[in-house]
């Protein structure tokens, strides 16, 4: 599934390893596709009770490559911004974003 996460934080602290890492990203960025090895999540069944007996008492939890989270960690923030800062988003948009919660939603709906 890829690197373990105490290997990842070792290779973090060489500068070889984190100069191809951000050129790895870049060329991420620029050719705007990721790799297909990256697209591949380990699904793990988690309870919801104890002792489940069916599917639908577990929960399906996807465990991504700690290559894939990295990557998503220098991305994210830039995606973000560059929708924040273009009002992209529409005002009804709640979930997923900083300072918007479930109050803020609940709120939207009541004035109206």
């Amino acid at each position: 599934m890829g690197l373990s996460p105490i290997l990842m934080d070792l290779s973090l602290k060489s500068r070889t390893f984190t100069s191809l890492l951000t050129d790895f990203v870049n060329t991420i960025i620029d050719s705007r596709t990721v790799p297909p090895e990256m697209k591949h999540s380990k699904i793990v069944p988690i309870p919801k009770i104890p002792n489940p007996f069916s599917p639908n008492e577990l929960r399906p939890i996807s465990i991504q490559p700690i290559l894939t989270k990295i990557v998503e960690k220098c991305i994210v923030p830039q995606l973000c911004n560059h929708l924040n800062e273009n009002n992209l988003i529409s005002c009804n948009q709640f979930g997923f974003r900083k300072h918007h919660g479930t109050e803020h939603a609940m709120s939207s709906h009541a004035s109206l």
